[in-house]
């Protein structure tokens, strides 16, 4: 693939976390926390079979949309549980800690690569078991965590938060636009080095 095509692929999962952002909250009061991050845990590991099997890069566009679906409900509802676990006095620290565990997450993907290579199914079977574990834990540590409630004050969206704190919305997306582009462009710099 082209490195234009690459970054619209890996445009894809932002694209679905953007998009699906405001219907977080409306799906947890559905279906319930517990059973939102199980399912999409649950999801996540679907989509990546349906990534190893279809092997045809116009499906991926849609399966990577998809992951970016349903991993935002984990990412909203793992910054909820911790803050809501955290004591005041701590939180910064249980915060600090929390993120240093993200980024450990995020570091375990490359590493995985290492270790079981890039090519035919190891790599997928990695992730979907990956996902899966996610399912049982979250099953397992969840059941006494709730998600948010809304508080009596009416919902006032994207455009309401813009106008409450317009410079912490810019740098949330300053900060989410680099780093998924630096995820994106990770390969296209590797396969410019002849990377394995």
């Amino acid at each position: 693939m082209s490195p234009a095509l690459i970054g619209l692929s890996a445009a894809m999962m932002p694209v679905g976390l953007i998009l699906s952002a405001s219907f977080v909250p409306a799906a947890v009061r559905l279906f319930g926390a517990r059973n939102l991050a199980v399912g999409c845990s649950l999801i996540g590991a679907l989509c990546f079979l349906g990534i190893g099997y279809r092997q045809d890069w116009v499906a991926w566009f849609v399966i990577r949309f998809l992951v970016g679906v349903v991993i935002n409900p984990l990412y909203v509802l793992g910054e909820v549980w911790a803050l809501s676990l955290a004591p005041p006095s701590r939180r910064g620290r249980v915060m600090g800690v929390f993120n240093a565990l993200m980024g450990a997450g995020y570091a375990a993907g490359p590493l995985i690569l290492i270790t079981v290579g890039a090519s035919g199914w190891p790599p997928f079977i990695a992730a979907i078991a990956g996902f899966a574990f996610c399912a049982l834990i979250l099953r397992a540590v969840s059941s006494k965590l709730t998600g948010f409630e809304d508080d009596g004050q009416p919902a006032s969206g994207l455009f309401g938060f813009a106008r409450l704190a317009p410079a912490l919305l810019l740098a949330v997306l300053v900060s989410a636009a680099v780093q998924q582009s630096s995820y994106a462009l990770i390969p296209v710099f590797g396969a410019g080095y002849a990377l394995p």
